[in-house]
C-alpha cells in the first residue's frame, strides 16, 4: 500500500501533503501504537465504532488492513473475518456479492 501514496514532499503537490505524513506514519506503525480506530480489534470494538461512525453521519469508511507491513496471507485473513463477522451488520453491495 505505501507505494501507491507520494513519499517525497519535493515532488507532491501541496494537496498530497497528508498523504505523505500517512506513508511516515504507517512505516513507523507498531501494534502498541494502534487504536480503537485499527482493525487489530475485536469484532465488537469494531462494530461499536462503525455504529458511531454511522450515527455521525458517515455512509463508507475506509479500512486499512495491511498496516504494519504485515504478511499477505495475514491481511486476508483479517480482510475474510471482517467480511464474515462484522459486515454483515451493515446494508451494503458486499451483501448482494457475498450472496452471488
Amino acid at each position: 500500500m505505501i507505494p501507491a501514496f507520494p513519499g517525497d514532499p519535493k515532488t507532491a503537490p501541496p494537496s498530497y501533503h497528508y498523504f505523505i505524513a500517512m506513508v511516515e506514519r504507517l512505516q513507523r506503525v507498531k501494534p502498541e501504537d494502534l487504536t480503537e480506530n485499527s482493525a487489530a480489534r475485536r469484532r465488537r470494538a469494531h462494530h461499536r465504532n462503525l455504529e458511531e461512525g454511522r450515527g455521525a453521519g458517515f455512509s463508507e469508511v475506509i479500512l486499512y488492513f495491511n498496516v504494519g507491513m504485515k504478511p499477505h496471507q495475514q491481511v486476508k485473513e483479517e480482510m475474510d473475518r471482517f467480511m464474515r463477522e462484522v459486515a454483515p451488520n451493515f446494508a451494503g453491495k458486499h451483501i448482494e456479492r457475498r450472496a452471488a
